[in-house]
Order: C-alpha cells, then structure tokens, then sequence
C-alpha cells in the first residue's frame, strides 16, 4: 500500500500501467546523501530512563535551546531527552554543545539525517534516536515521540504514561486494502471518504486478496520491506493511523520494532524517499500489533488501560494556522491529568508574546511545586511532633 502514498497523497494521477515510477527531486535529496555523523558533544547517554522523549529539530539555535528548556523544565530528573539534529541545518560545533550543555538528561543522537516534512524521513529520524540510545546501552521504560514545535504547559507527564503505557486509546483503523484505496482516492487524511462505497467491498476475501497481491507485485523493495512489517497477515491485516506528537510506547515494543527493520537491508535507508507522514502509520501500527499480541498471551498488565497522546494539537503550521494565546489559555482548561503540551509553537522570533507565556508557565508551575514542597515539610514535621508528643504517654 505504501508505494500509493508516493503519488495518491499528494493528489497526483495514478501512474500508467508499466510507466516507470520516478522520485521527486525534493525527496530524492532527502533520500540520498543523507547522513553524517557527529564527532564530539553527542552521545553519553545513561544507563537508564524511565521516560526517553524523543524530538528532531532543525531551527535555529535560540528556538532549540528555548524548546530544550521548556521540555527540561516540566519533566523529571528520570527522564532524558534523545535529540535528533537534521543535517539540513548548518549547526557549528559551538551550537551543537550549546545543546548538550541544556542538561545531563539531554543526549543527542551522533547520527544526523535530512528530515523533510511529509516525507518518511520524520519516521526514520525518530528510529534512528531509538536505535542511538540502544547502540549507547540505555534501557529506556517508555518512550514519548515529541515534535519541536510542540511545547509542555505543565508537569506531570510522566505520572500520566506510567499507568496507561502506551497511547493506543485514539488511533484509526482501516484494513490494509482499505487503506490503499482511500489514498488512491487521494488524501489519506480525508475521513469523509465514504469506504461503504468503495468497489473491493462487495468482492469476496479471494477476490480482495487476489487485488493486494497484484498491487503487491508492483512495489519496490522499500516499499515490500513495510508492507511485510506492518501488514503480516496481508490483505487481512489492520493498518492504524493516528498523530504522533506526545504519543507513547513501551520501551520494549520500540526496541522490537527497530530490531524487526534492521533485519531487512535497504528499508531503513530508504524509508525517506517515501511521500508520506509514516511517523503517523508505522508507530501505531506496530503499536496495536504488540498490544494485541501481548493481551492474547495475558502478558499485559496494563493494556486494558491505554491512554491518548499527552499533547493537544491547537492548530496547523502547514495552513498557517500557529499557537495563540488564547489557544494556550483553552489547553489550560482541558484535563490537567491527561494534557501536558500544546503545538503548533511559531518558529519565528516575532510570535506575539507565545514563548514569553510559556516561560510564564514555567515561573508558575515551579512556584506551585515550592508551595507544595512546604506543605510537605510542614505535614512531615507535625507528623514528627505528634509522635514525639504520643511518646511521652
């Protein structure tokens, strides 16, 4: 089904039986040349986390040491965040330490890549932070995917993801045929699409599967690659989409994703040529495939209770649509216990006082946990007293 997102998402025609398929020049220059490495200030990560939060940037400097204090300032000193740094910027060596110096829970990935939107080249990029913190001996308990234009409004996360586990309460399901057609319709993210109507539903499952095996023998063998992870039981397998912006997985199930695609040559590589949001298919799709696998076997305790993701998506960068003020103040107002964050976040420096409100919140939110931490040592001592007291009887 992958090889249709390459054209049918962007609404172009089908191809031409037998034409050729060709790569546009703007993906092909993500896809080629893309990686490098970076020799000092990465890497060192610790032993353990209990939540990795994993992030790619590619702005300037003051936005990304901005973004990177906002994410320390409302998370736990257990929690590290693993910093993907997109070759398409001209980071120095002296911005590049400027970041690792944020914080000793800040660990950026050695290995750089472009990153484009709309491209797998986001999803690629998140893999390849997992894969960083394996390679580095890190054992990480969750993980949360977390654009940079999506910043953290209060603290708490990490109190929510641990008895939920994982975000699997939202995410859409679709059949794998199914799929295919509502990007052959033309935007995959069209839900008004009527599938009632579309032609396979009337076919046999011979039939239907005789359709995927066909459109099967066309795809290249990125394209094989994920089809052959994503959907193992072919045309009756279920794909899942859904947001990836504060989604989050069990470490371990992340960990088996990376192993399952290290294992086919070339998918990886080329996951960035692909014409698509991938981050928002593959991560869920393997996500409801663990999910269901482990609560066949009872081996989870907590999949009865998955949560949703842990921002709240305000408006859309890609339709000029950015964060206001009011739209921090109306995620204020939402569940303090289940929403921790707001995007999309204005990347330009002129952004009508947002950044300057989120710097507010962080005033407030340590103001409270002060407050807090004296009512602690308050109760502790009379706790203390009274016992002294009750020991005198």
């Amino acid at each position: 089904w992958l090889v249709l997102a390459s054209s049918a998402a962007l609404g172009l025609q089908p191809k031409e039986k037998n034409q050729p398929k060709v790569t546009p020049p703007a993906v092909a220059n993500v896809a080629r040349g893309s990686s490098s490495r970076l020799e000092a200030s990465c890497g060192n990560a610790p032993p353990h986390a209990d939540l990795m939060i994993s992030t790619l940037v590619f702005e300037a400097p003051w936005f990304v040491k901005e973004f990177l204090g906002n994410v320390l300032s409302f998370t736990e000193n257990s929690t590290i965040i693993m910093v993907h740094l997109s070759s398409t910027s001209n980071y120095t060596k002296k911005d590049v330490a400027s970041f690792n110096a944020a914080s000793n829970r800040v660990v950026i990935n050695c290995n750089r890549f472009k990153t484009a939107h709309n491209t797998g080249s986001l999803a690629r990029a998140h893999l390849s932070n997992m894969q960083f913190a394996m390679d580095e001996g890190m054992e990480f308990k969750h993980v949360m995917l977390l654009a940079s234009n999506s910043w953290l409004i209060r603290s708490g996360v990490e109190k929510y993801i641990r008895p939920h586990g994982n975000s699997m309460e939202p995410t859409k399901e679709f059949p794998a045929l199914e799929l295919v057609l509502k990007w052959w319709e033309g935007d995959l993210f069209d839900m008004d699409i009527n599938v009632e109507k579309l032609p396979f539903r009337s076919k046999s499952l011979e039939a239907r599967d005789k359709m995927y095996g066909d459109m099967y023998t066309k795809f290249n063998a990125v394209e094989k690659g994920l089809i052959d992870v994503l959907s193992p039981e072919g045309v009756k397998s279920l794909v899942y989409m859904g947001k990836h912006e504060g989604s989050f997985y069990p470490g371990s199930w992340m960990v088996s994703l990376c192993e399952e695609l290290a294992q086919m040559p070339g998918v990886l590589e080329g996951m960035s040529s692909i014409e698509q949001y991938l981050e928002e298919i593959i991560f869920p799709t393997w996500g409801q495939m663990k999910l269901k696998e482990q609560m066949k076997l009872k081996q989870c305790k907590l999949c009865s209770t998955p949560g949703h993701n842990a921002i709240a998506i305000m408006g859309d960068s890609q339709a000029n649509k950015e964060l206001t003020k009011m739209d921090i103040e109306m995620a204020l107002a939402m569940d303090g216990k289940s929403f921790f964050g707001v995007k999309p976040v204005p990347r330009a420096k002129k952004d009508k006082g947002i950044r300057k409100r989120f710097r507010e919140l962080v005033r407030e939110d340590a103001l409270e946990k002060a407050d807090q931490d004296d009512l602690d040592n308050l109760l502790d001592r009379e706790e203390k007293e009274a016992g002294s007291l009750a020991s005198l009887w």
